[in-house]
C-alpha cells in the first residue's frame, strides 16, 4: 500500500542516517541471519554450507581462546571479521532477529547465510558398499525445538540424512541449529512435497519403510 511504501521510505531514510553516523544495531548490520551458541557457530564455522559474514564475541568470553585452530580458519581461511560486543547488545541482537529474548547464545553468535533444505523427489539407491542406510522421514514437525531435538539425535545415531516436508516443517532457523546443539549444520536434510507419496515411492523403489 501507498502507506507502507511511505512508511519504509521514511524507515530507510532513518537506518541510512544512522548508518552514516555509525549508530546501527547489531541487528541492522546483519548480511544473514543470527546463527547462535558455541556448537552451532563452531560447527558453522568448521563447515562449508554457510557463507559467514562476521562472528560477534562477548566481551570476556574465551570462545577461540581454547581453539586455536578455529580461530586460524576464521583469521586465515575464511577471513571473517571477530567483533567483540557487549552481552546487552548480544541479547539485544538475538531478541530482534528471532523476535523472542532469552536466547541461550554462550557468548557467541555469527552473521551467516541461511540454511535451506534441498529438494528431493527419490532416495539414492545404496551402492551395496558398507552399512546399508538409514534416513529419517519427519512429517509436519512444526516447533523448532523438536526438530532440534531430533536432529541432534540423528546425527548421534550417524543417519544417513533427514527428510522433511516443504510445507508445515519448521525451517532449518538458529533456533532449530541451536537446539540441535550444532547438529543441523552438519546433517543433510532434504524437502519432499506430500511425504505419504514420497514414502509410498521409496518402498515401490525397494526400500524398506516402517
Amino acid at each position: 500500500s501507498r502507506d507502507r511504501t511511505v512508511w519504509q521510505e521514511r524507515h530507510d531514510e532513518k537506518k541510512r542516517a544512522r548508518e552514516e553516523s555509525g549508530s546501527l544495531t547489531l541487528a541492522e548490520t546483519l548480511i544473514g541471519e543470527a546463527v547462535y551458541g558455541a556448537n552451532p557457530v563452531r560447527a558453522a564455522l568448521l563447515g562449508d554450507r554457510r557463507t559467514v559474514h562476521k562472528v560477534f564475541v562477548q566481551e570476556g568470553c574465551d570462545f577461540f581462546a581454547k581453539d586455536a585452530f578455529l580461530f586460524k580458519r576464521v583469521q586465515n581461511e575464511l577471513n571473517v571479521p571477530i567483533t567483540t560486543v557487549t552481552k546487552h547488545d548480544l541479547n539485544m541482537l538475538l531478541t530482534t532477529s528471532s523476535g523472542s529474548g532469552n536466547r541461550p547464545h554462550n557468548g557467541v553468535a555469527a552473521d551467516a547465510s541461511a540454511l535451506l533444505p534441498t529438494p528431493i523427489d527419490l532416495l539414492p539407491k545404496w551402492d551395496g558398499l558398507g552399512a546399508p542406510p538409514v534416513w529419517l522421514a519427519l512429517d509436519e514437525v512444526v516447533d523448532p525445538q523438536n526438530l532440534g531435538a531430533v536432529l541432534r539425535t540423528a546425527h548421534f545415531l550417524d543417519v544417513t540424512g533427514v527428510v522433511v516436508c516443504a510445507k508445515n516443517s519448521a525451517p532449518l532457523s538458529p533456533t532449530v541449529s541451536k537446539a540441535s546443539s550444532g547438529a543441523l549444520e552438519t546433517t543433510d536434510v532434504y524437502s519432499v512435497g506430500v511425504m505419504h507419496r514420497f514414502l509410498t515411492r521409496c518402498a515401490e523403489d525397494g526400500w524398506d519403510v516402517s
